[in-house]
C-alpha cells in the first residue's frame, strides 16, 4: 500500500517516498504484484489530533466532487480497503504489476459482495 499520485521523481517527498517504495517492490520480481494506491483513509478512530478529526469529519462528503478523472481521491474506510486487498489476495490473476486506486477497490468490492 502507498499512495494515490506517488511517483520517485515527485517533488514531493512523502510521494517519491511512496513512489520509491513502489519501484523497490518491483524490483523484487514477484510473479503477481498488487499495488494499493489509497487516497483518504477513514478510520475508526482519531489517532492524530484536530487535524486528523477535521480531515475525517469532512472528507467524505467530498466525495461526489471526486468525479470523473479525481475519482482516485475519494476516501475509503480502512476496513474496506483491508477487505478489497485480502479479496484480492485470495483471487486467481493475472501475473504482472496492478495499481489500485480508488475505482479498483470499488470494484473489488462490487464484484465479490458475497466474501
Amino acid at each position: 500500500m502507498t499512495s494515490v499520485g506517488c511517483d520517485a521523481q515527485s517533488k514531493s517527498y512523502y510521494l517519491r517516498l511512496k513512489g520509491t517504495q513502489e519501484d523497490r517492490v518491483r524490483a523484487l520480481g514477484f510473479e503477481r504484484t498488487s499495488l494499493f494506491r489509497p487516497s483518504m483513509l477513514i478510520t475508526p478512530q482519531n489517532r492524530y489530533g484536530a487535524v486528523q478529526a477535521l480531515f475525517l469529519a469532512l472528507w467524505p462528503k467530498l466525495d461526489p466532487v471526486f468525479a470523473g478523472p479525481l475519482r482516485r481521491f475519494r476516501a475509503v474506510r480502512v476496513e474496506d480497503l483491508g477487505r478489497a486487498m485480502a479479496i484480492n489476495a485470495a483471487v486467481d490473476q493475472p501475473r504482472g504489476v496492478e495499481i489500485l486506486q480508488w475505482d479498483g477497490f470499488a470494484r473489488i468490492l462490487r464484484d465479490r459482495r458475497h466474501c
